[in-house]
């Protein structure tokens, strides 16, 4: 792959990931839907219990719904973390395989950086909505840094923080076409569960009205309820699997791009250091 990153516009950080990966993306579609239906299926069996409890939970429900939830935090961020390293291997001309995007993910430096990111955003979200915001942006990065720069683990927090906020002499500051990333990535992951919740909201509201019809009182969840948000979650799960490839390909070439014009920038002022000194040398003798 031949991509001038350092140059790159938002728009092209937009359009290329959707042009890279359309041919791997049938390489890349098990790694990512694995992960989503490993880490949310837990959570869908308590929830659906828990609507056919009706108004009384039990709490040995309550107890599974928290561990599920636990569950899902730590399997999402397996998942992520191997769907970067599927994403990455495409967009360096090399074929992804299942097992290698896991055994990159399962490392454990890797895995305890990507939960210490989400640690520290939500700690940030739970002083202030300001300081978490700060961090989501700041800690963009840690991802694509984990996955490019295996050196990384917990210093792929601060190494995200350096590349966001350089700010080059010419062009916008990378935080920005960072935030500008994470809201089409926002807005993509909006939009896929949206569409899913689609049966799910349609057979809640028909199963409302005909028991209002019927003059009976709603107690736990009917069984078209129930095998409506199962058929919701297979859907959200098929379509958030493409929307994490479409995601991490933003991310790693924002990564790229980032890295690039930090570094670049970098080499080009040392090199033209090392010029002036050659040739104010021998004047000055």
């Amino acid at each position: 792959m031949i991509v001038p990153v350092a140059t790159m516009r938002f728009a092209d950080l937009i359009d290329l990931p959707a042009f890279l990966l359309r041919r791997p993306v049938r390489a890349l579609y098990p790694i990512a839907i694995t992960g989503i239906a490993v880490a949310s299926a837990p959570s869908l069996w308590f929830a659906v219990r828990a609507g056919l409890d009706g108004a009384v939970v039990s709490p040995l429900t309550m107890a599974g719904m928290y561990a599920a939830g636990l569950f899902a935090w730590i399997a999402s961020a397996i998942a992520n973390l191997a769907v970067f390293a599927g994403v990455a291997a495409c967009l360096a001309g090399q074929r992804p395989t299942f097992l290698g995007a896991y055994r990159e993910a399962l490392r454990p430096r890797r895995l305890l950086a990507v939960l210490a990111t989400g640690m520290v955003t939500l700690f940030g979200l739970c002083l202030c909505l300001l300081p978490g915001l700060l961090f989501a942006v700041m800690l963009a990065l840690v991802l694509p840094v984990l996955i490019l720069e295996p050196e990384h683990g917990v210093s792929a927090l601060g190494r995200s923080w350096q590349l966001v906020a350089y700010r080059p002499a010419t062009g916008r500051p990378v935080w920005v076409e960072v935030v500008g990333v994470l809201l089409v990535g926002f807005l993509i992951t909006w939009a896929l569960q949206s569409i899913a919740q689609v049966p799910v909201l349609f057979f809640q509201g028909f199963d409302a009205f005909q028991r209002a019809a019927q003059g009976s009182v709603p107690v736990g969840t009917s069984p078209q309820v129930v095998v409506a948000q199962v058929l919701g979650a297979l859907v959200a799960w098929a379509f958030g699997a493409l929307g994490s490839i479409y995601v991490a390909g933003m991310h790693l070439l924002m990564m790229l791009k980032a890295r690039e014009v930090r570094e670049g920038v970098e080499i080009e002022r040392r090199a033209a250091e090392l010029i002036d000194l050659g040739a104010s040398g021998p004047a000055s003798r």
